[in-house]
């Protein structure tokens, strides 16, 4: 398969450099409620865990002490992915329609967000290219969106990405998402749990019911996607003669 109308490739450039970041403390709170997620900074040491409570902690990677808390989602935080230069961090919760930057040289300071649909409590993945500079998920409608994160958000009180790409993945819901550290290759899954319905049946006596058929759009599956340049594009070649396509797994 092949991204439609991609506008830009994934594959990595060089290598993004790592900063030294002082972090601002702030006001100590007790994170609650499950940890649903964690994830470790490339560059600080230190790491980040989304809690159900709605909250994303901020640690010492050495001691554990804890360095901030973010707060603001509407729903438990599911998914975290730091930047490669380790100056933001994007996080996502279940049933919250955004995924928010964080700049981690000011916490607590929302740079932008960004909206997808998230209508269930499944975890949605989402990430970002080698480069850090487009991110990518998926929804639970099947649509795959990619923001490109250098974009200038819209809104002054609270800045939203507006999407650079969006296109329909798969009938069911889009809920992992990885894209491969070093080539052009974007992975996706989809599925989740589907429930017949009971409804009254025709024919039969009063009050008879019956399981109707789970919807059509049930699908569950792996999926790889090009995301480069296809071989012989731009050298003159007859279309499709070396186009290079990733068959869904």
């Amino acid at each position: 398969l092949h991204l439609p109308h991609l506008p830009f490739s994934l594959c990595p450039s060089s290598p993004v450099p790592c900063l030294s970041l002082p972090l601002s403390p702030v006001k100590r709170k007790g994170q609650s409620g499950i940890v649903s997620c964690l994830a470790f900074s490339p560059c600080q040491p230190l790491y980040a865990c989304g809690s159900y409570s709605r909250s994303v902690g901020l640690y010492s990677r050495e001691d554990g002490e804890p360095l901030a808390l973010l707060l603001g989602h509407l729903g438990g935080v599911t998914h975290l992915r730091f930047s490669p230069d380790g100056l933001r961090l994007y996080t996502g919760g279940r049933k919250d329609p955004e995924i928010r930057c964080w700049d981690l040289r000011e916490p607590g300071r929302v740079l932008f967000s960004v909206c997808r649909t998230v209508g269930t409590n499944q975890r949605i993945y989402f990430d970002l290219d080698p480069s850090g500079r487009f991110l990518l998920s998926g929804d639970t409608e099947g649509v795959v969106s990619v923001w490109d994160t250098a974009a200038p958000p819209s809104g002054d009180q609270q800045p939203v990405l507006q999407p650079l790409l969006q296109y329909q993945a798969h009938r069911d819901c889009s809920n992992g998402l990885s894209v491969h550290p070093s080539m052009p290759l974007l992975a996706l899954s989809c599925g989740q749990r589907q429930f017949s319905e009971l409804s009254d049946s025709e024919g039969e006596g009063e009050g008879s019911l019956m399981m109707s058929p789970l919807p059509p759009r049930e699908e569950n599956a792996l999926t790889l996607w090009w995301a480069g340049p296809r071989a012989g594009e731009g050298e003159g070649e007859g279309e499709g003669e070396s186009r290079r396509e990733i068959e869904s797994v």
